[in-house]
């Protein structure tokens, strides 16, 4: 019997791969193939298939592309929060794209960024104002770039790191689960700057108020004597 080469002369056409359960029997002398050496060379060319169809899968799941569940521990490896509505392929994009995002990670605008591409099938309006009482504004309006202004803002009691995040929803968003608490206070968490304390998300909604936000808002002076806490509807994450 001629003996063949196991594989063809210039390698396998792109994308084709080795079986090793089939290549052992075309590299080993005829006897060898025979019933009990053929039964035991083909065993041991599926483990050996199976342990490289692993380590392929294993390579494969380093792009985002892939599978979802791997997708899923890229976007938090990478810290980009997916949006409640955010389909696979729209994420993974953005997952690839990490090392662009982390360029002006700790800035506000990387900061509001974020939010833009979390909120991007249900756009709302996003203010994260400074205690130093500089603004920065991410408008509904997706086309409209992020806006900074300065206020009058001199809360009491607080610090000159301090900052405060509001989300306006459409509507009361009534009660707040611990999943969408963890999502909502994701985003400041892992993109505020370093030297920042915790930057709290706080809804707010038609209807709602806020003392002193916004700057035209209640006013302890004015209006303490109307409204208490329990009045005013607010929620703070």
């Amino acid at each position: 019997m001629p003996w063949t080469l196991p594989y063809p002369l210039g390698g396998l056409a792109s994308g084709q791969r080795y079986r090793y359960e089939s290549w052992i029997l075309r590299v080993v002398p005829p006897w060898l193939r025979r019933t009990n050496g053929g039964a035991m060379l083909r065993a041991i060319g599926a483990v050996a298939d199976a342990l490289e169809d692993r380590a392929v899968a294993g390579v494969r799941l380093r792009f985002p592309y892939e599978d979802e569940d791997a997708l899923a521990i890229q976007g938090r490896e990478k810290r980009i929060v997916r949006g409640p509505e955010e389909g696979p392929t729209v994420y993974a994009g953005r997952v690839q794209a990490w090392r662009q995002a982390h360029q002006k990670r700790g800035s506000v605008y990387a900061l509001l960024e974020q939010w833009r591409a979390y909120l991007a099938d249900a756009p709302r309006a996003v203010d994260v104002l400074y205690h130093s009482g500089t603004l920065y504004k991410l408008y509904e309006n997706v086309g409209l770039p992020i806006d900074r202004a300065i206020i009058s803002w001199s809360p009491e009691g607080t610090q000159w790191a301090q900052a405060w995040c509001f989300l306006f929803e459409d509507a009361d968003p009534g009660v707040i689960t611990a999943a969408e608490d963890a999502a909502l206070s994701a985003i400041p968490r892992l993109w505020n700057a370093a030297h920042m304390l915790p930057l709290h998300v706080i809804l707010t909604w038609p209807g709602a108020a806020l003392w002193e936000y916004p700057v035209d808002g209640l006013t302890w002076t004015e209006d303490a004597a109307l409204y208490t806490w329990d009045d005013v509807p607010h929620t703070v994450i």
